[in-house]
């Protein structure tokens, strides 16, 4: 099941001039929304239909699962590609160098974070291909985590 970003605890003392509820509306619209699939076998008609259900997600992880390949990342593009800051594809061990090289060169303008721990067929030299498209179009700047 999909699992926000939550905390534990919040505390507002000595804080006479600010509502709770006004706190935590701000607190909330400020806060990454996460949406972990990890360790699922999904299929891109399940990933929509997961995506849809939580719009305003920022941060998805799809780390370790099965069937994720040019298929479903297209899904995740055109669902919430626009929107992502952090992705995780970790240990998908289908994601071949050709389709992330182009997702990432034309779409995903704002994602900052691409975590590809374990994805052992995609080439430092493919990546730095994305890198340099994505300078061209304007995008963010790209961080990768690969340890």
């Amino acid at each position: 099941a999909p699992q926000l970003l939550s905390s534990s605890a919040l505390a507002f003392r000595h804080c006479c001039k600010v509502s709770e509820m006004e706190a935590l509306s701000e607190i909330e619209q400020s806060l990454p929304q996460l949406l972990d699939l990890s360790n699922q076998t999904l299929s891109a008609e399940g990933l929509a239909q997961s995506l849809q259900a939580q719009p305003g997600t920022t941060v998805l992880s799809l780390e370790g699962c099965e069937g994720v390949d040019a298929n479903t990342l297209a899904v995740v593009e055109s669902s919430m590609g626009k929107q992502l800051t952090k992705l995780s594809v970790a240990r998908c061990g289908d994601i071949d160098p050709q389709s992330l090289t182009s997702l990432l060169s034309s779409g995903f303008p704002i994602l900052q974070t691409l975590d590809i721990r374990g994805c052992s067929q995609l080439t430092s030299s493919s990546l730095a291909m994305a890198v340099v498209h994505r300078q061209m179009k304007g995008f963010s700047q790209l961080q990768f985590v690969t340890v």
